[in-house]
C-alpha cells in the first residue's frame, strides 16, 4: 500500500477488532498482525498492532522493534 492510503487489509481489521472488543488474545493480534506484515510490509498500523500485542505478552525487546518501525514510518510520511 501507498502511504497515507486509510484503507485497512483484513488482517489489520482483525487486530483491531480483537483489541477494540477488549479481546485479551495478544496472540491472535500477533497473528493477525504478522499477517497484515506479510502482505504490506509497510503497514504502519500492523507493526503498531504487533508492537502492543508483543509488549502485552512481555516480549519487550520485539515488541519495541516494531514500535521503532511505526515511528521510522510516521517520521518517512512527514
Amino acid at each position: 500500500m501507498r502511504p497515507g492510503v486509510s484503507a485497512l487489509s483484513a488482517e489489520e481489521q482483525q487486530a483491531e477488532k480483537s483489541k477494540s472488543e477488549g479481546n485479551d488474545d495478544w496472540t491472535k493480534v500477533e497473528e493477525d498482525s504478522r499477517r497484515a506484515i506479510q502482505l504490506d510490509h509497510d503497514s504502519v498500523k500492523a507493526h503498531y498492532m504487533l508492537g502492543l500485542a508483543l509488549l502485552q505478552k512481555q516480549e519487550y525487546s520485539e515488541g519495541v522493534k516494531q514500535l521503532e518501525k511505526v515511528r521510522a514510518g510516521f517520521l518517512f510520511l512527514s
